[in-house]
């Protein structure tokens, strides 16, 4: 976000200017991590070990949506509309019917960017600079001087097969 304020409202403005949007996300994770362990596994031909990560990549991500509906209500005092962090990777691609019903049974449904941030919280005073970046929800509770709130993180065997 830049070192100071001000070098992060000039990127801002430069990002506005060039029409580019801003998706500040608020359900941030460690897919990544899961990601790198399934595609070594899967490299290695190891089918087992591959359905275990992404079955567990699945529990995690339940873990992940129930503790960032929990931030939502803590900081903006109501469940809002959630902008969701994914990389394109083969876990997600293998298992995103998966992770869409799980997200469809907990009442969510996929909405563009534009409308989500339509959502008034997303117009909360945010002076966050610095890092760790993470969920948007950590630019809203340090700019309220709150310290900032971590990211759900995957049991150690994951990142040990990596």
């Amino acid at each position: 976000m830049g070192a100071d304020l001000q070098v992060r409202r000039a990127f801002e403005t430069f990002l506005s200017s060039h029409a580019y949007t801003v998706a500040p996300v608020t359900v941030d994770n460690d897919e990544f991590v899961y990601a790198a362990a399934y595609a070594t596994v899967l490299r290695r031909g190891d089918t087992s070990a591959a359905a275990r990560i992404a079955d567990d990549y699945l529990r995690y991500m339940e873990q992940v949506f129930t503790f960032f509906e929990g931030v939502s209500r803590r900081v903006a005092g109501r469940e809002i509309p959630q902008i969701l962090l994914l990389h394109a990777n083969s876990l997600n691609a293998d298992r995103f019917d998966a992770l869409a019903e799980a997200l469809t049974l907990r009442g969510y449904h996929f909405v563009p960017v534009a409308q989500a941030l339509e959502d008034p919280v997303y117009r909360l005073r945010d002076e966050f600079v610095g890092a760790p970046g993470n969920s948007w929800f950590n630019h809203w509770e340090v700019t309220a001087g709150r310290p900032p709130v971590p990211t759900p993180k995957p049991p150690e065997w994951i990142s040990v097969l990596q």
